[in-house]
């Protein structure tokens, strides 16, 4: 008795599930099972039934054999045999009561996300979606939190016209030039230091066909501000105990003001 299957080179963690249950007479020992899994003409598994355990059963000893074996691809030749003097499948000393063969298998794992490149501290600096365009991320404060984020620009590129635009040329520390702007959001100074940034970076040809974001940051309070591709900013202030107090947009008009307050503790 034969089965026979392929598993197809678009299957990968393919899986060969056996499940068999036979029964031997207890007097005749002379006869055994064999099965043989082939890939092509290569032996991957051989079984005898006196590889198994049984249980005696009124006369009879019954055996249950089930495995999960993981396949590659090939093509597959599964042979059950009977040896001895008694039958294989039928009536005799030894026969199959349940025999079930199934394979199953998960289609190629594709590539959804590649993560292209990191910095030294281990950030991720450039990934991108299977088939679709670079993304590339710059940090500053030591490199704890992302302050570019680029779309359709690989890292090196981005890098370099990040550093063009804070005049400074490729020497220049990011880390130095980010912390110049730590009270962008109440220092007029610091926001026409950043315009011009901006509008150096907006300038830049190599991000004629990109989308960016930029980010600031007050250090242990929050994010301060957020610049988009326009070169529009909103602006976030702090009250002293780190809560946000304003958004202010572009024009320094506040766009939303918070107050907190608190319920007294009343004492008997």
């Amino acid at each position: 008795m034969t089965n026979n299957f392929t598993v197809e080179q678009n299957y990968q963690h393919a899986t060969l599930k056996i499940d068999l249950e036979m029964e031997q007479e207890i007097n005749n020992n002379g006869s055994h099972f064999l099965m043989t899994i082939k890939n092509g003409n290569t032996p991957i598994k051989s079984l005898y039934s006196y590889h198994l355990t049984g249980t005696n059963d009124n006369n009879l000893i019954k055996y249950k054999y089930t495995e999960e074996i993981p396949l590659i691809t090939g093509n597959y030749t599964i042979v059950f045999e009977f040896i001895g003097t008694g039958y294989f499948y039928g009536r005799g000393d030894f026969i199959i009561t349940k025999k079930n063969v199934t394979i199953s298998g998960y289609p190629d794992l594709k590539s959804e996300i590649h993560y292209d490149s990191y910095d030294t501290k281990g950030n991720l600096t450039q990934y991108h979606k299977e088939g679709d365009i670079d993304i590339s991320v710059v940090w500053a404060y030591n490199g704890t939190l992302p302050v570019v984020k680029c779309e359709n620009i690989v890292y090196t590129t981005l890098e370099t016209a990040v550093k063009t635009a804070a005049s400074g040329g490729s020497s220049i520390n990011l880390d130095n030039f980010w912390n110049g702007f730590n009270d962008i959001a109440t220092n007029t100074s610091q926001q026409n230091n950043w315009k011009t940034f901006v509008t150096n970076l907006k300038n830049n040809s190599n991000l004629a066909n990109t989308n960016f974001i930029l980010y600031t940051y007050k250090p242990l309070v929050g994010i301060s501000s957020v610049t988009d591709a326009a070169g529009i900013t909103t602006y976030y202030e702090y009250y002293d105990d780190g809560r946000l107090k304003l958004i202010r947009d572009n024009d320094s008009n506040i766009l939303q003001y918070f107050e907190y307050h608190y319920q007294e503790v009343i004492k008997n």
